[in-house]
């Protein structure tokens, strides 16, 4: 009787620390994803800005498209950024794959989702399409805007001839404040 007793209680007792495991992994996934919606949050302001800043030839006429290429960064952007009216349009939000972005107005391009997207667009040139990415270089490689934290701080950078080649044009206030990146020449290798 005392070693089932015994028995039960070393049961019980990994039972409670599975348990108390369990719990803490999912504190810990669920602070990871409070500072990615928080992030996700931030960026989405800094894109309203982007979108108001930037000049398409020519302008987006019955609805602007937002385009996201993941379900995460879509959720978090659409609900920052429900209410906004760009060129007094109705925004639509939608995610997309690669090939899929042809009613795009703009395109936001997360971490994870760069892969696909790098190499596709080294193949294909798209114009009026405003290209927003998170991804260490993306801007000297496809993208016109790219996010990067210095010091903790959310900064973006820009590229002049890709904005060129899509056909866009933006404030010369925007341009002040972003740093400005040339693009990599295409026989580079790409690194990931």
């Amino acid at each position: 009787m005392a070693t089932e007793l015994v028995r039960g209680y070393v049961i019980l007792y990994r039972v409670i620390v599975l348990l108390l495991s369990i719990v803490s992994l999912m504190q810990i996934s669920f602070d990871a994803y409070s500072l990615s919606q928080r992030e996700y949050q931030i960026k989405s302001a800094f894109i309203a800005n982007f979108i108001r800043y930037t000049r398409w030839q020519p302008p987006p006429t019955d609805r602007f498209q937002f385009c996201t290429t993941s379900t995460l960064t879509s959720n978090i952007v659409s609900q920052s950024l429900n209410d906004q009216r760009w060129f007094n349009l109705t925004t639509e939000f939608s995610i997309v794959a690669p090939g899929e972005e042809g009613q795009c107005h703009f395109l936001f391009i997360d971490q994870h989702s760069h892969p696909q997207w790098q190499s596709y667009l080294a193949q294909v040139s798209l114009v009026n399409v405003l290209i927003v990415s998170e991804k260490k270089h993306s801007a000297s490689r496809y993208s016109q805007i790219n996010f990067f934290f210095v010091d903790n701080k959310l900064r973006f950078e820009i590229n002049p001839y890709h904005l060129n080649n899509a056909n866009l044009k933006v404030d010369a206030s925007l341009l002040r404040l972003a740093r400005i990146v040339e693009s990599e020449p295409l026989s580079q290798e790409v690194k990931q």
